[in-house]
């Protein structure tokens, strides 16, 4: 087990939630509850102005829930963005922003500033400047059709002001460049809900200079994060021990260790994971809970030493507190509440946290590097990930009476 997650086990949820949802401070209220807010702002503060970082320290502390004012820091440290020398810091930051400058020149050209007599804009010729301008035009308007339903409720992406306009050309910038160096997944949907929440903290920040540059810090730790991930947004890895059908499969196991009763109830109603788990592990649980709440839940996710164990022991924490309604809800009644969770539970999600902790203390360490959880078994249903509502909606009518979801 982590030592993030030793730590956060020993830590009630009652206390998780407190410190986190505490207020910021005020210097000039002296209240004991604003002292201890303080206290703790300046252990963080410490952790992150030491010439040598301790990775062990920063990984613990930012379990607990980073405070706004230092998110952006710690989750460059945590994304192995800034190394743990801080002398080390200005010459990274400015390397790689220069470098992605140098990519933003490179890569969006106009055909018309680099006409040859020989190109023509109908041509099909690999090194043609108008194919190749073309086909980066066809890969944007993916990306925007996307990048536009981001966050349709935030302000800050959606808001009629005009600056979500920039904030928007920084997700398809951002996206566009990343698409560009990795032709081997170029982009995929759904990268969009993971690289907006790294966009926010970075142009939010009370840091002049960090808002200036949130589109290239974004690309680079959206970059080093997808590299920890990316295997779950490849299709042709689906079905392999790297692909997210792998992943779900280790969460159905979990489960099952961790609840018996509850697991053999979901596979009776043919409740299968990948209803459910698909979204919640390629995504981070970024369309489960609000902004805020998706901010304090990544805190721990990315200090997490074994990327991303604890996201499985947090699905399971999500589904045990709701047994009592899975257990007696049909087909469609349970789908509709793992589909929307946040809307049909009412929980605090810091609660989750600790109760992921707890879990994740109480099995083998190293259990879900194991191949003890991943079976095969005659009853398990081989599902096409990008077919499951047609599958849902094939269940429900074969197995439950509730027209709710069907009818969606």
């Amino acid at each position: 087990m982590g030592e993030p997650a030793a730590a956060a086990a020993a830590t009630s949820a009652s206390a998780v939630a407190a410190v986190t949802a505490a207020p910021p401070t005020d210097a000039t209220n002296t209240s004991p509850h604003t002292s201890a807010v303080r206290c703790r702002f300046l252990r963080f503060e410490e952790a992150v102005t030491k010439e040598v970082l301790a990775p062990s320290d920063i990984r613990e502390l930012a379990f607990s829930g980073v405070p706004d004012k230092l998110r952006a820091v710690y989750w460059k440290i945590l994304l192995n963005y800034l190394p743990h020398n801080r002398s080390g810091w200005d010459e990274v930051l400015q390397s790689s922003r220069k470098q992605y400058a140098d990519w933003r020149r490179e890569l969006f050209q106009d055909p018309h500033e680099k006409l040859a007599s020989c190109d023509h804009p109908l041509s099909m010729a690999s090194n043609s400047a108008w194919n190749c301008y073309f086909k980066d035009q066809a890969l944007m308007d993916e990306i925007n059709k996307d990048v536009t339903r981001t966050f349709p409720d935030l302000h800050f992406y959606s808001g009629k002001s005009g600056t979500n306009t920039i904030h928007y050309e920084g997700l398809r910038h951002a996206l566009f460049i990343f698409a560009k160096l990795n032709p081997g997944i170029r982009y995929v949907q759904g990268m969009n809900e993971i690289i907006a929440p790294l966009y926010y903290v970075f142009a939010t920040s009370e840091s002049a200079e960090c808002v200036e540059n949130a589109e290239a810090d974004t690309f680079f730790c959206f970059t080093n994060l997808m590299s920890e991930i990316r295997d779950h947004f490849i299709k042709t890895l689906d079905t392999s021990d790297l692909g997210v059908t792998h992943t779900i499969f280790k969460l159905d196991g979990l489960l099952k260790r961790l609840d018996p009763q509850l697991w053999q109830n979901l596979h009776a109603k043919q409740i299968h994971p990948q209803f459910y788990g698909f979204r919640w592990i390629t995504l981070l649980m970024s369309q489960e809970f609000t902004l805020p709440d998706t901010l304090r839940l990544w805190d721990s996710f990315f200090s997490d030493s074994h990327r991303f164990h604890f996201l499985l022991f947090f699905c399971c924490a999500m589904i045990l507190h709701a047994k009592e309604k899975l257990l007696v809800g049909s087909f469609g009644d349970n789908i509709y509440l793992l589909q929307h969770y946040a809307a049909q539970v009412d929980v605090d999600p810091t609660f989750l946290l600790a109760k992921a902790a707890e879990l994740q203390k109480a099995v083998p360490p190293g259990l879900l590097d194991s191949s003890e959880l991943v079976e095969t078994p005659t009853d398990r249903v081989e599902l096409d990930l990008k077919e499951t509502d047609a599958d849902i909606r094939r269940i429900a009518r074969q197995n439950s009476k509730n027209t709710k979801y069907v009818q969606k």
